[in-house]
């Protein structure tokens, strides 16, 4: 009988229970990870916002509490633009994360035509990541992207920011959580394409 020599290698079948546990075991630290960004950079916007109200309260207090507005105005980015470098000589914050421009670049939807006492009762929209059209919110209208994702959120299917008047910042899912009505004469311009 002739001897049978050993090799010392991998059988295919160790092989590929290897190569499944490496999958297995990126997946469990990667997977989880995508979430954590995600809620990091919808994070950052709520602080984007939270600056931007700032800015914008600095505004109102030198314009008999009228918060920036544009006559003619078509987009967020006029309004923010009004700001430099008056109130603010970063624009870093005009930015939200999730959107990778980092540039300065308005990202965010502005509503014109508010005052910070408004008669409203309660705190009224202010601004918010960018929405799917200019139009007010009902309860349960979609806020920040339609049904195929193509226009408006920043965020996605995550939801997104929405800034009031008051200052305070909430994160929501893409159908608004109320109404969001706005006062007369008040509309939303979200940021140039």
């Amino acid at each position: 009988m002739v001897p049978r020599r050993q090799h010392a290698g991998f059988s295919l079948v160790e092989l590929l229970v290897a190569m499944f546990i490496a999958v297995v075991a990126y997946s469990l630290v990667v997977g989880p990870s995508r979430g954590q960004v995600r809620q990091q950079k919808l994070a950052r916007c709520a602080e984007n916002l939270r600056k931007l109200h700032m800015v914008l309260t600095l505004y109102a207090n030198e314009h008999d509490g009228a918060f920036p507005e544009a006559a003619g105005a078509r987009s967020s980015d006029e309004i923010l633009a009004s700001l430099v470098p008056r109130y603010t000589s970063d624009r870093s914050f005009f930015s939200c994360p999730a959107t990778g421009h980092g540039d300065g670049r308005a990202d965010f939807a502005i509503v014109t035509g508010l005052r910070k006492d408004s008669p409203q009762s309660g705190p009224v929209l202010l601004a918010s990541d960018a929405q799917v059209n200019a139009e007010p919110k009902l309860r349960g209208a979609k806020i920040f992207a339609d049904a195929d994702g193509t226009r408006g959120g920043n965020h996605g299917a995550a939801g997104g920011n929405l800034l009031f008047t008051d200052g305070h910042v909430e994160t929501v899912g893409a159908a608004a959580p109320r109404d969001l009505s706005l006062p007369p004469g008040a509309k939303i311009l979200n940021p140039a394409q």
